[in-house]
């Protein structure tokens, strides 16, 4: 019987299931994590663009995605928010002012 263990090609390790790898692919999971790593590091314009239109095109994963996270690092999250609005002063109050109309309409006041 002949084994279909594969190598990576990088590490030189075989696969396993401590070491599995990508699929249809040479290297190693843990290969590939590195290698993102790295191009995000040297392209972080074009990791951000990416992730722009990710978002653009998944919005509701996105939103899921972050209500989690602030769910899970309420600390983190809270002061990302605070450190925010400290940089924007003038959106913040604009969101403010349309967040108070928009609970006046919920509640059936008038604006």
């Amino acid at each position: 019987m002949i084994s279909h263990t594969r190598i990576c090609s990088k590490c030189g390790v075989e696969e396993s299931q401590q070491h599995p790898f990508i699929k249809q692919s040479k290297i190693c999971k843990t290969c590939y994590a590195e290698y993102q790593r790295q191009w995000r590091a040297a392209n972080p314009e074009k990791h951000r663009a990416a992730n722009q239109r990710w978002r653009e095109r998944h919005p509701e994963k996105s939103k899921a995605a972050s209500q989690q996270w602030r769910e899970k690092h309420p600390e983190s999250a809270k002061y990302h928010q605070t450190s925010w609005q400290k940089q924007h002063p003038k959106e913040h109050s604009r969101r403010q002012v349309i967040w108070k109309q928009k609970q006046r309409e919920k509640k059936g006041k008038p604006a």
